[in-house]
């Protein structure tokens, strides 16, 4: 499956992260990520995490209209004899600089996806914002 977003935080933030859940399930996950700014590099992860970080988005303290992008895959979805693995890349400012992101993820179960939750930190999506999704298996 291939998620492609164009989206902007509201709330009070120069940017966020949008998160994944699978399932519903809040437990299981870990990530990684690499991101730079034209003057600097950094990275990390984590794991033991309710939620795989999935891309980077714009904030509403950022210049207005500005939408953060990513195209995140979701690879073998409804493969049930391996675990589900993300990687992303994104395109974000956070009002002083711009920044692009790599991030990896795993969700450390072997159920197919049958639902995919969207998570912006502690704010919502504005208005605007665009999720499309690709590859959906046909149904029997």
């Amino acid at each position: 499956l291939q998620l492609r977003i164009a989206a902007r935080a509201g709330g009070s933030t120069n940017s966020d992260n949008i998160r994944l859940r699978f399932n519903s399930d809040i437990t299981g996950y870990a990530y990684h990520y690499l991101y730079g700014d034209g003057s600097g590099v950094a990275s990390g992860g984590s794991s033991n995490r309710a939620e795989i970080l999935g891309g980077r988005i714009t904030g509403s303290l950022s210049s207005a209209d500005i939408f953060g992008v990513s195209v995140v895959d979701i690879l073998d979805p409804f493969e049930t004899t391996k675990n589900t693995t993300v990687r992303s890349f994104s395109g974000a400012t956070d009002g002083t600089s711009n920044t692009v992101w790599l991030f990896s993820g795993v969700w450390i179960d072997t159920s197919a996806v049958t639902s995919i939750d969207l998570i912006s930190g502690d704010v919502d999506f504005v208005s605007g914002s665009r999720f499309s999704l690709y590859g959906l298996k046909a149904s029997a």
